[in-house]
């Protein structure tokens, strides 16, 4: 066919990478390109049905069908839509991850998700008024105390706190102790912080695996969370004050900055996520 030789390699990584699989392929010999493709994917295609093969001869073995197709179907993500936020870029970004993404702007949505993802843009008061205005504060109040994988980015992530000074009175999802806070009025500090800045890693975290240190990402706000526990803090990031950048407790992470917008490093945070969902590693 028009499949160009040259890209079988990349294309059985790409695939392994993805399915969590672990294929190691031998081409012991041929001149004709077309054949040895052939007969790549006829290997890897033979490989694949003995493995989610049942050995009719053992008993009360279990299939590995089911977990292997598990690991190659993407997992569902349900994106919140709140009337507000960066969407189109947040689902690409996530596509781009590998993930099935599923716009989410009723309690129905949440159904047979494996993951909750919130954008958001606008503020705190806003954001809160109108989750709860689709009668979504319940059913996700309930989706973070089960411990159950949650992206909180940006207001997502501010929303996960108490309340915040940028709408007093207004309570957020309450998940986590602390509250939202303004940035301090330093002479030449400009508020919103706008632009890259260098991520600080102070916990282990999976979500930012493979990246280089430093790592920068794209920041735009005015307010940033000040978690109650301290160790909860997974990045931090300097701006006039060092502030919590990303914080995480279980499966449940938040960050303030932008992993849609923050070109490779945002992108390999959202792969990253998307591999913990499908592998069920937290």
């Amino acid at each position: 066919g028009d499949f160009p030789f040259q890209l079988l390699e990349e294309f059985f990584r790409a695939f392994s990478v993805q399915g969590g699989l672990n294929l190691h392929v031998a081409l012991l010999d041929g001149r004709d390109t077309h054949h040895m493709a052939e007969a790549v994917f006829k290997g890897v295609a033979r490989a694949l049905d003995q493995a989610t093969r049942i050995d009719p001869r053992v008993e009360g073995v279990p299939s590995t069908k089911g977990q292997l197709l598990s690991m190659v179907s993407p997992p569902l993500v349900a994106m919140i839509d709140y009337g507000s936020g960066n969407l189109r870029s947040v689902e690409k970004a996530l596509q781009h991850a590998g993930a099935v993404v599923k716009r989410c702007d009723s309690p129905a949505g949440l159904e047979d998700c494996a993951a909750v993802v919130l954008p958001g843009v606008g503020s705190f008061g806003d954001c809160a008024c109108s989750l709860e205005e689709r009668g979504l504060t319940g059913p996700l109040r309930a989706w973070l105390a089960a411990d159950r994988p949650y992206l909180g980015i940006c207001l997502g992530y501010q929303i996960l706190f108490e309340g915040s000074e940028e709408s007093p009175g207004v309570s957020g999802l309450a998940h986590w102790a602390g509250h939202v806070v303004r940035f301090p009025s330093f002479p030449g500090l400009k508020v919103p912080h706008i632009g890259w800045n260098n991520l600080l890693l102070r916990a282990p975290d999976a979500f930012f695996t493979a990246l280089m240190d430093p790592t920068f990402a794209y920041f735009v706000h005015s307010f940033y969370p000040r978690p109650a526990e301290a160790g909860m803090t997974t990045a931090a990031s300097i701006h006039g004050v060092e502030f919590a950048a990303a914080c995480r407790r279980g499966k449940v992470r938040g960050v303030q900055f932008h992993p849609e917008k923050s070109q490779a490093a945002g992108l390999r945070m959202l792969e990253n996520f998307v591999a913990e969902i499908r592998e069920g590693k937290f």
